[in-house]
């Protein structure tokens, strides 16, 4: 996708996940980035170029990483492949009742004939969760293996040449969309030149 303005500049990304068991829902969403600069009409005419070189880069990814995740479970069976979830809108709807029903049964909740009342509870963000502590000074019973580990695009891909050859990859980018800049150059309306600057991105 392209988005941007003529003022802070345009961006070409493409999106995708990648299999991660130590991942939040077992995926791991990364994005290859382009900045093209203010030049809209440049920026539209290497859209085609990046995008086709983004999509070859993330299919290999994620092959390799689909590739080090399938040994991995052979070696450890315990390890759980990742499944696609869809989504739904009545799979939202099931999960905000399921969760309101929970939240409805803690209510009335027992411990030792005491009645628990989830108003005197402090909520705790997720971001906590690794901490051994609630806000309230309460010992958290998580434990170091159950926090969530985050894992680099070596490791998931099991390649410790992957920046390497992602380095490679962006310089042969570069290269495309200058030839393809300076046969086009005499074509254009405008005569300013844009530097564009492939990166890759990625969150859990």
């Amino acid at each position: 996708m392209m988005y941007g303005n003529s003022t802070d500049g345009y961006t070409i990304a493409y999106i995708f996940r990648l299999p991660d068991p130590c991942a939040r829902g077992y995926r791991r969403t990364y994005a290859l980035i382009a900045l093209g600069g203010r030049d809209s009409w440049r920026v539209t005419a290497a859209f085609g170029l990046v995008e086709r070189h983004f999509e070859e880069i993330a299919r290999r990814t994620v092959l390799a990483a689909e590739r080090t995740l399938r040994l991995a479970t052979e070696l450890s069976p315990q390890i759980k492949l990742p499944t696609e979830h869809k989504d739904a809108p009545a799979d939202r709807e099931n999960s905000k009742a399921s969760t309101n029903k929970g939240a409805k049964d803690a209510l009335g909740a027992s411990v030792a004939g005491e009645k628990i009342s989830l108003r005197n509870i402090t909520p705790v963000s997720s971001f906590l969760s690794a901490r051994k502590v609630d806000p309230d000074g309460v010992p958290r019973a998580a434990t170091t293996k159950d926090a969530t580990r985050a894992r680099g695009l070596v490791e998931i891909t099991a390649d410790d040449r992957f920046f390497v050859k992602l380095h490679s990859d962006f310089a042969g980018l570069l290269k495309l969309l200058l030839l393809s800049s300076s046969q086009h150059k005499h074509h254009s309306p405008y005569n300013t030149c844009n530097s564009y600057g492939p990166g890759c991105r990625g969150r859990a």
